[in-house]
């Protein structure tokens, strides 16, 4: 799944370097070749290519140069009208980054060959000056008031400042980390921001001080970084990972990961902060995304949308009668280093998690979320495995193997040093009687009685550098060997080889379907899992594509049905639908995802996050539940949601703790459409778009009371005043709005004209005003709710369709289809909040987050659900 703001740019050349205009329209690319593309932002469409250098660019400020590096010791300024060269600037050495002041007077190239920074006077076209500076001077920034230009030492792990009055360094070093790799200047100026590549940090520095005030720790490799522009978001372009990072610039926490897929390499922001592109090596394209908001894929043509408890979002698909579920929240233990491998008790209370550098196991206590006991061990750890009565605890690391009881308190039984040359993974039979541990080095699977003195009982040979492995209920032993593309297969039971099965490249981890039917083979390099039928130890075809970058450890939900990878290079955790083969789910979960353990109920994924010391508790229900034909409205509450299948004229209602269908679809007759719930949500309604009618159901017998009552043609929104004694239902066709007493089930006067074709109905929180929006026209209408009479209108670029309010009722959302676009409205003014939301192709439905702070979009045209803080 990539959660971009549209499809990525194809180039046909390699995509490191670019430069926007300076009014925003264009998009400069470079890459491996002599080739510059020209990308036009409003529609990101390429425009063509023209001859230039292969190295970084910055676009003049006049908007009609643009200086490239040429890969050699100079810098080719650039016509962009005629797209010539119209002079290279000589600067005594290879330069690796460009800068250029506000005033377009002055560039600043990072040149490492020469541990300095060379000053180019842009009127005269020849270098001026050459500054001194620290080891091997890798990328700068100028402030934004162009007094200072920030560089960044990746020799000597240091930022040195520069006086572009004087063209000195007049301060630092300042140490800030390993390489670092990019900056990034505060609009005030007050902080800078430097990316320490191989420390996997931020560092940010007052500039005043010039001191480090503060670190955080990032994904990947961070190799770029940019500033929204009113400061208040960071966003980080690591390498070695496939997704751009947000981070709060207050707080400095992670506001989300972006998955864009591919390799990023260098971001940009647009002028107004709402988008970005960054370059993708692998692809050879530009990716364009976008920052206040992301894309999730769900079913097909989704319609409504609803939060209940900030931890899931459920959408309905007309197009597969499915209501996609999105977890929107996880759970972040804190770690000691590098988490590597986890299990969880049988009992579902404890997750225990195995650290690599700090050389200890962890018990974290899933109830309250907390780190509950620990035991230092002499190795690090690489893997684990526990019995299945959850008495005995295994884990293996280099040269040795351990015991535990798993307590609480956690305590070591037996630790055995010595006994194999390189150890990658470990199983246990069922009681605890047999451990089997691959050994890189003597290329074997060895076996180990736990009971014993602990020696080696038996090995049995395999493929070259075996690693993962896992043991079917049927005693057949399956190992990858990473680097004969093969898996090994020993029956544990004859202890007998069975022969090996030849796979693609890399297998690296290996887990089994409860019932034994399937094995699955995480490839390390291509991001696939292969499947194997384990009665006749063939590869089935029924292969799992592209699931992410490095796909690590797996696990199958207790019903076979789920299987869940962990994406090292994507930082994700991703789902797959084991029937169709296809990838149903991803929840970022942090860099380096290593392992993956299913609590017994199936409702927690937990997940060992080594590159950020924490163990993730993810939702790990169903990603898909099938409901009804067509499905369309929906709304929860009371731990229900109510799904109106319009193909099947029934309600089906799930519930959202256990995400599954609770008892039978509540028959409605007709076309349901529309639903709205009652205070409390003891009564449900629910519109007829075939018969013009609405209908009330008590939720507690599910049963429909009454008759329908009719609310006018193609009834397409309802909405319950906040006292429940008035359902307001807009029915599109017959350009009314009805009101119905919901006590006496009859409708109130008769049906009002309001607007052209109204499709959608909200009541303020008071009750005081009746927001309608108007699919025939582009405005969002304001009436009276008793007398049905507008007062006021808001102007909309394009006819809109759904509306949500607010839980304290001062901001609604619009969505607005033909314009891509989410729409905020002030309700105490009446007018817009700041500039529409990109978000998906046909947008339709919408809903808050329980906590008002995100917004949820569903979008028809294009099968995804966007996710915009607001």
């Amino acid at each position: 799944m990539v959660n971009t703001g549209t499809a990525p740019i194809p180039l046909g050349q390699s995509s490191l370097f670019l430069a926007l205009s300076t009014d925003g329209r264009t998009l400069f690319v470079t890459g491996g070749t002599s080739t510059v593309s020209v990308i036009d932002t409003a529609d990101d469409r390429l425009l063509g290519t023209f001859v230039g250098t292969p190295g970084d660019l910055v676009a003049h400020p006049d908007g009609k140069r643009l200086y490239i590096l040429n890969g050699t010791a100079g810098v080719s300024e650039m016509d962009i009208a005629t797209q010539k060269r119209t002079r290279t600037i000589d600067v005594g050495g290879k330069p690796g980054s460009l800068a250029v002041t506000p005033d377009g007077r002055r560039i600043y190239a990072a040149v490492e060959s020469l541990d300095a920074v060379v000053v180019i006077d842009t009127d005269l076209g020849k270098k001026i000056r050459e500054i001194p500076v620290g080891s091997k001077p890798s990328r700068l920034v100028v402030s934004p008031d162009g007094l200072r230009v920030y560089v960044a030492n990746a020799g000597g792990g240091t930022v040195t400042v520069i006086d572009t009055g004087a063209d000195i360094a007049f301060a630092g070093p300042v140490p800030v980390g390993d390489a670092p790799s990019a900056l990034a200047v505060s609009p005030d100026g007050s902080r800078v921001f430097v990316a320490a590549l191989e420390d996997h940090k931020i560092s940010v520095i007052n500039s005043v001080t010039l001191g480090v005030i503060a670190t955080v720790a990032v994904a990947g490799f961070p190799k770029d970084l940019r500033l929204s522009p009113d400061g208040r978001r960071l966003y980080v372009c690591p390498i070695a990972f496939d997704g751009i990072t947000s981070l709060d610039t207050a707080s400095l926490k992670i506001v989300r990961t972006v998955p864009i897929g591919g390799a990023p390499f260098r971001i940009v922001l647009t002028a107004d902060g709402r988008r970005g592109y960054a370059t993708d090596r692998e692809a050879r394209a530009v990716v364009p995304f976008l920052t206040d908001s992301m894309r999730v894929a769900v079913g097909t043509r989704p319609e409504g949308v609803a939060a209940p408890d900030g931890r899931r979002v459920y959408v309905t698909a007309s197009g597969d009668d499915s209501v996609s579920v999105v977890a929107t929240a996880d759970t972040r233990i804190a770690c000691r280093r590098e988490p590597s491998a986890v299990v969880v008790a049988p009992d579902g209370s404890r997750a225990y998690v195995g650290n690599r550098i700090a050389k200890s196991v962890q018990v974290v206590d899933l109830k309250t979320n907390t780190v509950v006991g620990e035991v230092l061990l002499s190795r690090a750890v690489a893997a684990m495995a526990m019995t299945a009565d959850g008495k005995s605890l295994f884990a293996v690391g280099d040269d040795s193997w351990f015991r535990m009881t798993p307590g609480p308190p956690i305590t070591l039984t037996t630790s055995v040093a010595g006994f194999a040359g390189s150890v990658g993974g470990v199983a246990t039979t069922p009681d605890g009687s047999r451990l089997f541990v691959t050994d890189g080095r003597a290329d074997a699977v060895l076996v180990i009685d736990p009971s014993g003195p602990g020696g080696i009982v038996e090995s049995f040979p395999t493929g070259r550098l075996p690693h993962g492995l896992a043991l079917t209920p049927g005693g057949h032993l399956y190992v990858a060997n990473l680097e004969s593309a093969s898996v090994s297969v020993i029956d544990t039971g004859s202890r007998t080889a069975l022969g090996t099965i030849a796979v693609a490249k890399f297998p690296w981890g290996v887990a089994v379907a409860p019932d034994g039917q399937r094995v699955y083979v995480s490839h390390r390099d291509s991001g696939n899992v292969t499947v194997i039928d384990a009665a006749t130890r063939k590869v089935t075809g029924e292969q799992v594509p592209r699931v992410g970058r490095r796909p690590m450890g797996m696990a199958v939900s207790a019903d076979g049905r789920r299987l869940y990878v962990a994406a090292a290079g994507s930082g994700t955790l991703v789902t797959v639908d084991t029937q169709t083969r296809k990838v149903t789910g991803t929840t970022t979960v942090g860099f380096q995802p290593e392992d993956v353990a299913l609590t017994p109920d199936g409702r927690s994924a937990c997940v060992a996050v080594s590159g950020f010391n924490h163990l993730c508790v993810v939702d790990a229900g169903p990603a898909r539940i099938r409901v009804g034909k067509r499905p369309v409205g929906l709304v929860a509450a009371n731990g229900l949601a109510y799904v109106a299948d319009s193909g099947s004229g029934t309600v089906s209602v799930i519930d959202t703790r256990t995400n599954t269908l609770t008892g039978t679809p509540i028959p409605v007759g007709g076309q349901p459409h529309a639903l709205a719930l009652g205070p409390g949500g003891s009564r449900l309604y629910v519109t007829d778009n075939g018969a013009g009618t609405a209908s009330i159901v008590d939720t507690a017998t599910r049963t429909v009371i009454g008759d329908p009552v009719p609310v006018g043609s193609t009834p397409l929104g309802a909405a319950v005043s906040p006292d429940g004694k008035r359902l307001y239902v807009a029915a599109s066709d017959s350009a009314t709005v009805t009101v119905v007493d919901t006590d006496t089930a009859t409708v109130v006067g008769t049906p009002t004209p309001v607007g052209v074709a109204p499709a959608a109905v909200a009541v303020s929180a008071d009750g005081t005003r009746l927001f309608v929006a108007d699919a025939g026209a582009d405005q969002l209408l304001v009436a009276d709710p008793d007398a049905l009479a507008v007062t006021a209108t808001v102007s909309l670029p394009g006819p809109p369709h759904g509306l949500a309010l607010s839980g304290d009722g001062k901001l609604l959302l619009v969505t607005v289809p033909a314009a891509k676009c989410l729409v905020l409205v002030d309700t105490a003014a009446l007018r817009t909040v700041g500039e529409p939301v990109p978000v998906g192709n046909a947008p339709h439905g919408v809903a808050f987050a329980s906590d008002g702070r995100r917004a949820y979009v569903a979008n028809t045209g294009s099968d995804t659900l966007s996710m915009v803080d607001l």
